[in-house]
Order: C-alpha cells, then structure tokens, then sequence
C-alpha cells in the first residue's frame, strides 16, 4: 500500500440478508450495519451476516472514493464478519484446501473459490452451537436412551454403535465405526425420518415427569427446538451426534476444515480464512452435498476446545488457533469495560504490528487521528464503525469519548 494513503480508512461493508439472521433492529449486524451507514433497517427483514473484507461476495469499499479495497490494497487472506442468529444454521463442514480446489474444480458454481475455511467464533452474547461429534459413548448411550434415534440410524447403524462401546478399540477403530454410524444416519429414508421427528415430539412433550437436569432430555430438547424451526428434518437428530455448548461473552471455539458443526442462536464475531465454501447436509434450504459431508469429515470426537484469550494488557486478549497450520488470521479484542478507570473515559494504544488489519468498533464511541492529521470518530455521528489500518507500526491512539456503552474494539489481522 502506498505510503501517501492514511494509515486509517473508512469502509463500508456488505450485509446479508440470510433467512436464518435477526429480524429488523434486534439484530446486531443491522444495528452496526446502520451505524456504519450501510444500510436503513427493514424491521420486516432478516439481518444474519456483515462481511468485512475483500470476498467477491461482499467486498468492503472504501467510503471516500467508493473503490473497492482489494483495488487499492489487494486480497486479505482473512474475512471478519458479525453474525446475528435467530434460527439454526445447517449442518455443515468447510473442506481444507486440497478439497477445496477439487470442489470448486468440479462444480464452481456451487463452490465459488478454491480456498479452505478454517473459522473461529467468539461470542458477544450468549452463543450456543453444535461443534464436532460428541465423545463415542455418549452417542452410544443416546442410542440406547432415545427410541427414535436409534430407528433413524438403523440396525446397521445400531450394530456399528455395539461395536463403540468396545474399551479396548484404538482411536482409528473409533473413527471408523462413528464413520460407518454417520453414515447409516445420512441415509435414512425421508418419509421414515419425519415419522420419527413425529414420533419424538410427541414423546417428549407427552412426559409429564420431565427431569430437565437429566442430560439425555437436555439434548431432545434441543432437538425439538430443531423439530420446530426444521419439520422432519433429518437434522433435528444431529445434538445426539454433536457437542451442544454455550459459549459466554468472550468466549471462543476454533473450527478447522472437515469439522462438522452448527450454529443454533446468539451474536459472534467470526473470522475465517477469506472463503465461502460450505459443505451442507441437514436444517438447510439449500443444496445438500450429503456424501461429500460423511467422506471429508476426520470423526474426531470429544469436547472442543473452549478458548478463553490471552491478555496482552489489562483491556485486551488475543485469539490465536490452535492450529499452528492455520496462519491466515487472529483477533485482539479490546474492551474498555476491564478499566478501573471507572466511568472516565480513557486513552489506550493499540499494539503497534507490522501488516494491514481490520478494526471493528462493536460498541461505544471514541476517535483516532490518522497519519494525515485528519481525527477519525467512531459510533454515533462519526466516521462508522469499520476501519482499514495500513501498517501503524508506532500503534493506533485510541481517545475514548463518555456514552451509553463502553469502547469495545475488535482487530482482525494476519497470525503474527
């Protein structure tokens, strides 16, 4: 980037309007999206994702000239987005590379870029989602506890769940009999599945002496929710095959390629390798690629990762994946609400680094001045809420100004 551009830069990004997002201004992507004066809301339309990057999709465009930020700056390997979710995402996994590029290869209308998509959340409310399969014996034992699950996966699949409850089975012996069990999953018959989802429901409203601390009804709970966002969906029985967590504010949840998962409700910043290739198999409209899903998945099973950050100081953690291969991104989240300042509004630095990043202001309100003297506002009435930074290797002085909320400050860049 040339030396003669600011060292900070306006954007303006791209919303989308997934059926899955917040309706209206209980949406956090509509509410940012409207504060950066991206958009008007539409109380009658869904506001699931604001994309902040160079993705043909939805590339950001620089607010003075309207050109678009991959021309002056070239491709970002990362994508930043905001996610508002009211109804659960599909089923899904994002292939790594090398099945990326067959993907798009093959069918590039359908997968439109030949790049993997290992992602990482983190909540800004309460976030709950399904991630990776659950350890083998508690698929096990919700095969023998739920009557209905147990006849979507079949006799062969029943046979493949006896063969999990073996101590003495090796990590890939594992694999292969939580393969064959998926398997047998995805293929039940669509008449028969929604007959069960039927069955389920009733069942589960019908008792009467319901222990909702039992962990077995925990999880059919879940799946009704499903049930009623999804009729007879083959998906409303994925929280017997998938880790069900919540995620509190601040905390966070690495998904590499080939991990199945779905978000079910809640608000999150999400930063990925810059891609938008999905492979679908339940809870969807869209194209379901059942056999791609069951083959590219690594059936590793047990509890994910639950990252909590870093601290670099005393306002700001580091989000870093812990996959050492993953080298695209990771995020600083500054929250001015660690201050004990009190209520005084303060100053902060951001760390100087060497390469472009992205700044996100996810609440309150504060200014900058750029490497051109020019003072840049954020939040209400100012210059929006999403920055280009090129290169401020002296750090980023950041005033906070007294409002409603307290500065929160995301900051999206390249694994250092």
């Amino acid at each position: 980037m040339s030396d003669n551009i600011p060292n900070i830069i306006p954007l303006s990004c791209v919303c989308q309007n997934y059926a899955w997002g917040k309706m209206g201004d209980t949406s956090a992507v509509a509410k940012l999206a409207f504060l950066n004066k991206d958009i008007q809301i539409d109380q009658s339309q869904p506001y699931a994702e604001y994309w902040f990057g160079t993705h043909k999709k939805g590339p950001a465009t620089i607010k003075k000239n309207e050109k678009q930020l991959s021309d002056v700056v070239g491709e970002l390997p990362y994508l930043l987005k905001v996610l508002s979710i009211a109804k659960c995402l599909s089923i899904q996994a994002h292939p790594n590379k090398k099945l990326a590029e067959q993907l798009h290869g093959d069918r590039p209308e359908v997968y439109k870029d030949p790049n993997h998509k290992p992602e990482m959340t983190i909540a800004i409310t309460p976030f709950e989602a399904m991630c990776q399969f659950r350890n083998v014996q508690e698929i096990v034992q919700h095969v023998d506890a739920v009557p209905e699950f147990k006849q979507v996966i079949g006799e062969a699949g029943v046979a493949a769940s006896i063969e999990l409850k073996k101590e003495t089975l090796t990590d890939g012996e594992k694999k292969k009999y939580l393969k064959d069990l998926f398997t047998f999953y995805s293929k039940a018959d669509a008449d028969m599945v929604k007959a069960l989802v039927t069955k389920l429901i009733e069942r589960v409203d019908g008792d009467h002496d319901k222990d909702t601390n039992n962990n077995v009804r925990k999880v059919e709970n879940v799946a009704l929710r499903l049930a009623a966002q999804f009729p007879g969906d083959i998906g409303v029985f994925a929280p017997f095959l998938l880790n069900v967590i919540t995620l509190n504010p601040g905390d966070a949840v690495f998904l590499a390629a080939n991990e199945p998962h779905a978000y079910i409700s809640g608000d999150c910043v999400e930063v990925m390798a810059c891609s938008d290739n999905v492979v679908r198999m339940g809870c969807t409209p869209k194209l379901r690629d059942t056999s791609v899903l069951v083959d590219m998945l690594t059936y590793n099973n047990g509890m994910p990762k639950i990252m909590k950050g870093e601290m670099l100081d005393a306002l700001t953690r580091i989000y870093i994946p812990w996959d050492e291969a993953v080298t695209e991104f990771q995020i600083e989240y500054t929250d001015f609400n660690l201050s004990d300042n009190g209520d005084t509004a303060i100053e902060y630095t951001l760390r100087p680094f060497k390469g472009p990043s992205l700044l996100l202001i996810l609440q309150g309100n504060g200014k900058t001045t750029d490497s051109s003297g020019n003072v840049i506002k954020f939040g209400k009435n100012g210059d929006g809420c999403i920055f280009y930074l090129n290169d401020p290797s002296n750090g980023l002085k950041i005033v906070e100004e007294k409002g409603d909320e307290r500065l929160i400050i995301v900051r999206a860049c390249e694994r250092r």
